[in-house]
């Protein structure tokens, strides 16, 4: 399995963070990460908003961590 990381300096260590910032920092494009996260593969986004949706960075991290064990 690939490995995966948050590619890019100093990433937030709590809050949240959108599609457009997330997929390039999995370097996934945003299709495969709502096509992950519709198959269950990736955490669930919380609607922050009628119209902003984002992931839970702790939910990315433990993700992460998660595919780390799976190599």
């Amino acid at each position: 399995m690939n490995k995966f990381y948050l590619n890019y300096k100093n990433p937030p260590q709590t809050g949240y963070i959108r599609a457009s910032r997330l997929a390039p920092s999995l370097d996934i494009s945003e299709a495969t990460l709502w096509r992950w996260t519709k198959n269950g593969t990736f955490p669930a986004p919380a609607r922050l908003s009628a119209r902003v949706t984002a992931w839970s960075i702790k939910d990315v991290e433990a993700w992460l961590k998660s595919k780390m064990g799976d190599e």
